[in-house]
């Protein structure tokens, strides 16, 4: 583990993949591209390794930004089999728009859509 203020960041560029990786304290975090044909090539792999057994009542979140226009229109599973449609509101506290994903969760307009696939 860093034990440092700043992460330690690690870069590979290789002929079929190429990624970063960044160290802190109690978190290791990697985004790899493949640049091989396909369907991994259209395909950005995110890992998160995270050290949380010093806590208690610990909740994780990963935001992601994309310029996908969904109409605050968003989809995830309960149970790995089916998604369901949900919708962010903004009439509620910022907890009340957070839910659990099993395996997967989406987010699309008319011309793009952007999958999370969990482990």
């Amino acid at each position: 583990m860093v034990t440092s203020k700043f992460p330690t960041i690690i870069v590979v560029q290789g002929r079929f993949q190429s990624y970063v990786k960044v160290y802190y304290d109690t978190l290791v975090h990697r985004v790899a591209l493949f640049s091989h044909f396909g369907l991994e090539s259209s395909a950005i792999h995110i890992e998160n390794l995270i050290d949380i057994s010093q806590e208690e009542n610990y909740e994780l979140i990963m935001r992601l930004d994309t310029s996908i226009d969904s109409g605050n229109i968003f989809y995830t599973d309960s149970n790995g089999f089916q998604l369901m449609k949900r919708k962010q509101l903004s009439d509620v506290p910022l907890q009340g728009n957070y839910y659990p994903v099993a395996a997967t969760t989406l987010i699309e307009d008319d011309s793009l859509r952007m999958s999370l696939l969990t482990a």
